[in-house]
């Protein structure tokens, strides 16, 4: 009678086991579909650039000839728009009165210079155009 109820609680505890597995199974499924979602978009861009390729032609142009790596659209100086070490250069082209009305629109695109550099590129809206204000060249494992 002793060895049946200890193998009826070998069988519980078994099962309950294989049951928590699976259910640890399906939270370690559901969280890579949770990380993928915050993941930048794709690398679209089909060949290196350099900034004298891109420094003359609206941002239409240039998206047109050279699709980008990443792109980012945001008013300077808000939550999104924040003026970090990285778009420090923003600020010798805005002033900071202009920067706390919070009407200046930026939009940033990112490509691929080769292996190991980025191109950053500022657009602002200048007579119904997005025409480049400033760029930087940058390590691509740099952290901002």
């Amino acid at each position: 009678m002793m060895k049946k109820l200890y193998l009826l609680i070998i069988f519980f505890f078994l099962f309950y086991s294989s049951k928590s597995a699976i259910a640890e199974q399906k939270t370690i499924d559901v969280n890579p579909i949770k990380e993928t979602s915050v993941v930048p978009e794709k690398n679209t861009q089909s060949q290196y650039i350099s900034y004298e390729m891109v420094k003359n032609l609206s941002l239409d142009d240039a998206l047109e000839k050279f699709p980008s790596y990443k792109k980012e659209t945001y008013i300077l100086g808000t939550t999104q728009g924040l003026i970090t070490e990285f778009r420090i250069g923003l600020l010798n082209i805005f002033k900071q009165d202009e920067i706390k009305q919070g009407k200046i629109k930026i939009t940033e695109i990112t490509w691929q210079i080769n292996a190991v550099e980025n191109l950053t590129v500022w657009y602002h809206l200048q007579k119904e155009q997005w025409l480049p204000i400033d760029h930087y060249i940058w390590h691509k494992d740099s952290l901002f």
